[in-house]
């Protein structure tokens, strides 16, 4: 059936039509090879082996990150997230204390939890010792306890902020979007509790599938020590890991910056971003390690090793979104959210700004012919001149009165009234005022 045949489901609107229906992406992620001209010397044949190199969909997804300057963001975020990360730690072990004091295994829980997350952070060989974070949490929830807490969650709202304004920088489109400052503060509040309840439910239920899982095998009659045993939970902790990874990366990507993605595009996009978080805490360990063997930097190489790996972090998270926007491009769809009011008022802001650039280049261009024309000819061109200047004073008035919602006469604009369809005047009383002239 011709796609003009097919018939809409019922119960479906146009708007989920559009969202769920994507256009069939042919040759984006690697092209078709191109078949080079006969005869075609070697140098030939290498740049036509650049060229469809550089139109694979890896490539251009580095290289549009380079063109936002990725790096230079990603760092930012890196640094911001050190801060955050502190404050965290010290607020949740001053809750600790107060809550499962006496759980000695939920507490190494924890540990183990933030010691696979962030690879040389909690340890006896990590930035924060085990020992330290007990005597810490057993000061209880005093003081401290709540300026670290009123510290978390002002340091992490900036980090957010941050990580959205560099999400939507890849993505090209304003860093801010329009929404209310309040709403957007409760939003990220929102953001913060379910980051933090994720990565909660991931720990848990990677206990309560291994838990499971033994229990089972034990039915089989398959012991603790078995190989098989071993490899199997560690494949189910690295599945679950990913899946808690590429929820949040969904939630960094597309709730938080608020951009319009495919659900297809964002999903596929976050599993990629996920595993590459995932390789990256596999080989936390060995960057870890690495650090330390620099004997320069022994004296801060663990809290070095930690800021490589979060900036390595944020690398991955922009990538994602970079490979997101790439694969967007490719599908046609535009991230963001307008209504046909604001699309209309950007393609009036866009069309005044080609205007005024139009008619700089005029002016620029006018004046260096007057410089250079010989003295009989400077009229014309002085003529012109004036007329671009007149032109670009009305202009200037035009975007005045359209950013004040003024109408020409320079009244405030009846919302749903444009000029044209202002009511005429009674046609006596023109006839009136019209007649003198006639006479």
């Amino acid at each position: 059936m011709s796609e003009r045949g097919k018939s809409t489901p019922r119960g479906a609107t146009n708007v989920d039509l559009i969202e769920r229906e994507e256009p069939e992406i042919k040759h984006t992620m690697f092209p078709r090879y191109p078949d080079a001209p006969a005869g075609a010397s070697a140098m030939d044949k290498l740049k036509l082996f650049l060229a469809w190199v550089t139109s694979t969909r890896p490539v251009r997804v580095f290289k549009h990150f380079g063109q936002q300057n990725g790096s230079l963001l990603a760092g930012g975020m890196a640094y911001s997230a050190i801060f955050s990360l502190f404050a965290g730690i010290w607020a949740i072990f001053s809750a600790m204390a107060l809550l499962i004091a006496d759980d000695q295994g939920l507490k190494d829980l924890i540990l183990g939890g933030m010691s696979d997350a962030v690879p040389g952070l909690v340890g006896e060989d990590g930035v924060i010792k085990p020992s330290t974070l007990d005597q810490a949490g057993g000061k209880t929830f005093g003081i401290m306890g709540i300026i670290a807490l009123i510290g978390t969650f002002w340091t992490a709202l900036g980090w957010l902020a941050g990580a959205r304004a560099a999400i939507r920088k890849i993505f090209e489109v304003p860093v801010s979007p329009p929404t209310n400052f309040a709403l957007l503060k409760l939003k990220d509040l929102g953001v913060i509790i379910g980051f933090g309840l994720m990565m909660i439910a991931s720990t848990f239920l990677t206990v309560a599938s291994t838990a499971a899982l033994k229990w089972l095998l034990s039915i089989l009659g398959i012991g603790e020590d078995a190989p098989i045993l071993t490899f199997v939970l560690r494949v189910l902790a690295i599945c679950i890991v990913i899946a808690a990874d590429a929820v949040i990366m969904a939630l960094l990507v597309r709730v938080l910056t608020g951009l319009r993605i495919p659900k297809r595009t964002l999903m596929i996009g976050a599993l990629i971003g996920a595993v590459g978080v995932q390789i990256l805490k596999q080989l936390g360990s060995a960057l870890l390690g690495g650090a330390t063997s620099n004997p320069i930097a022994a004296s801060f190489a663990v809290l070095l090793g930690v800021l490589i790996f979060f900036n390595l972090l944020c690398t991955v998270l922009l990538l994602t979104s970079s490979w997101i926007k790439i694969t967007m491009d490719d599908l046609g769809t535009s991230p963001r959210k307008l209504t046909a009011e604001e699309a209309n008022q950007e393609a009036e802001e866009a069309e005044i700004e080609a205007r005024r650039e139009r008619l700089a280049a005029d002016r620029i261009r006018l004046r260096e012919e007057l410089q250079t024309a010989p003295r009989f000819g400077r009229s014309k061109l002085r003529r012109e001149y004036e007329r671009v200047i007149e032109e670009e004073r009305k202009l200037h008035e035009e975007d005045t009165r359209r950013r004040l919602g003024l109408n020409k006469a320079g009244d405030p604009e009846a919302e749903g009234v444009n000029d044209d369809d202002a009511p005429n005047e009674p046609s006596t009383a023109a006839e009136g005022r019209e007649e003198p002239q006639h006479r």
